[in-house]
Order: structure tokens, then C-alpha cells, then sequence
């Protein structure tokens, strides 16, 4: 009868396990779907902060550099201490935009139109001081840095949207890296 007894609690609470699971399977289903959820999340935060070192930071030195109304400006990442960067623009019709820092964070280049005319690639200083022109075709725009900071890469309007690359200390060496203008249907020809 003991046997018997014991028997029964378990199948009792087998019975009641099932009871449980019928009733809560939704709730069950969602609390697994959210650990499952959880855990991705953790394992990309962990990815996130293992590869951060090596990946480049857009704004090395805390400060954001963006455009508005045709001038460039840089401010804190918190928002405060904005600063006007362009030297040249407004009355003078010059048109600053585009701004890209150097992966050192002391240097922007950014394209230049002026008096109507297309646009040029720039540098100045992070501070805005020593502005000078790096490219002397017109329709060169987006500049963007290398990460080692020694090139800048920009689009050459003038030839169909082509990929060039240039010195970023003098402008020199300029030359195209990927042509858009020999397209024969979806290939490029080189």
C-alpha cells in the first residue's frame, strides 16, 4: 500500500505539471523567447566592446562636426560649446559642407563651392584655422579619410561619379580607384 501511495503522488504531481504547462504555455513560450532575446543581446554587447578597439572612431576627439545653412560647425557630443568653423561663406557666396574629420581627430576635410561654381575638397585645421584647397578639378566632393589619415578618398562628379584618391597633405598623386563611366550593363569595363 505504501508502493501504491507513493505511485500515486507521483503521478499526482506529474498530472499536475502538465495541468501547469497547459495553462502557462504561453507565458512559458514568451519568458524563453525573451532569455533567448536577452543572450543575443549580451553576446553582441560583448562582440561590441572586443571590437571596438580596432574600429576607427567617427569623432576621436569628442567633437562633432556637421553643416548647417552652408557653414560648418563642431560642438561636444553633449551639446555644448558650438563652434563655427567656416571662414568664408554667406556674402562671399562660398558654400562649405560635407565635413569628414581625420582619424586623428585634428584635421576636416570638406568640399567647397564657390561663386556658383562645383565644388573642390578642402582641409582645415579641427579648429578651423589654416583652410586650404587639396583639389583643383572641379566636381570633387565627399571626402572621406583613409584611416591611416596619409589619403582622402572623393567623388569626381566630373567623371560619372568615379572613386578618386589623393595625398591628404598636399592634394597630390590624384587618381581614380573605381570608374562608373564605362558601364556596360550591370559591369564595369575596365
Amino acid at each position: 500500500m505504501k508502493f501504491w501511495h507513493s505511485k500515486k503522488v507521483t503521478s499526482s504531481a506529474y498530472l499536475h505539471s502538465r495541468t501547469f504547462y497547459r495553462r502557462n504555455r504561453v507565458l512559458i513560450l514568451l519568458s524563453t523567447i525573451m532569455l533567448l532575446i536577452a543572450a543575443a543581446l549580451l553576446a553582441t554587447v560583448s562582440f561590441a566592446k572586443q571590437a571596438s578597439p580596432a574600429m576607427p572612431a567617427t569623432r576621436v576627439n569628442g567633437r562633432i562636426a556637421f553643416t548647417s545653412d552652408n557653414w560648418i560647425y563642431s560642438i561636444n557630443a553633449n551639446g555644448t560649446d558650438v563652434q563655427t568653423l567656416s571662414t568664408a561663406t554667406g556674402a562671399s557666396n562660398v558654400l562649405d559642407h560635407r565635413p569628414a574629420w581625420s582619424p586623428d581627430g585634428t584635421k576636416i576635410a570638406f568640399s567647397r563651392r564657390t561663386n556658383g561654381g562645383s565644388e573642390t575638397i578642402w582641409v582645415m585645421d579641427a579648429n578651423g584655422q589654416n583652410q586650404h584647397q587639396l583639389s583643383t578639378v572641379a566636381g570633387d566632393t565627399q571626402p572621406t579619410w583613409s584611416p591611416d589619415g596619409s589619403k582622402i578618398a572623393f567623388v569626381r562628379s566630373v567623371n560619372k561619379g568615379d572613386i578618386f584618391v589623393m595625398n591628404s597633405v598636399d592634394g597630390g598623386n590624384a587618381h581614380s580607384i573605381i570608374s562608373f563611366g564605362n558601364r556596360v550593363g550591370s559591369s564595369l569595363v575596365q
